[in-house]
């Protein structure tokens, strides 16, 4: 079986910073982290706390990339898994706490600036979201205690101008 990766540059956001959002804006238009964040608006310094769904949306417009209308997926447990997706798209994953986390989603594969290479969706959801970004705590006293990572907002990217 022949699996075709889409003419994507993985890059890895760079280590220590919050520059998720802005790397996945840099994959989505074929350009480097650096001009992405000129055009996101958003650096890592001064610990800004990471990048909103607005904060994309502004850098992809910028740089003749078309985006549709941005959706969240409800957190109700059986909504959890993806089910409809645009062909391409931003994805935020979130956890309910302060954290979260963007990928590109392009043509069936996810692109995380953490991983480095592209991981169909099917073992990206089950492998990542719900194991490695869920996560239990050690302690006996915090045994009842769970992070549940799920998806959350959806940019949908329609074209490159």
């Amino acid at each position: 079986m022949n699996i075709t990766v889409p003419d994507i540059v993985p890059l890895f956001q760079p280590d220590q910073t919050g520059l998720c959002g802005q790397t996945v804006v840099a994959m989505a238009a074929g350009i480097s982290i650096d001009e992405a964040v000129v055009a996101v608006g958003v650096s890592s310094i001064m610990d800004e706390g990471g990048t909103y769904a607005t904060d994309l949306i502004r850098g992809l417009r910028k740089l003749g990339v078309k985006v549709g209308v941005t959706c969240t997926y409800p957190r109700r447990p059986s909504r959890r898994k993806l089910r409809i997706l645009p062909k391409r798209a931003i994805l935020s994953i979130a956890d309910g706490t302060r954290w979260g986390h963007w990928v590109l989603y392009w043509d069936g594969f996810v692109y995380d600036p953490g991983i480095g290479w592209p991981i169909p969706i099917r073992v990206y959801e089950t492998s990542i979201v719900e194991r490695a970004y869920s996560r239990c705590y050690d302690r006996p006293q915090d045994a009842a205690k769970q992070v549940i990572a799920y998806w959350n907002e959806v940019i949908p990217i329609l074209e490159k101008e």
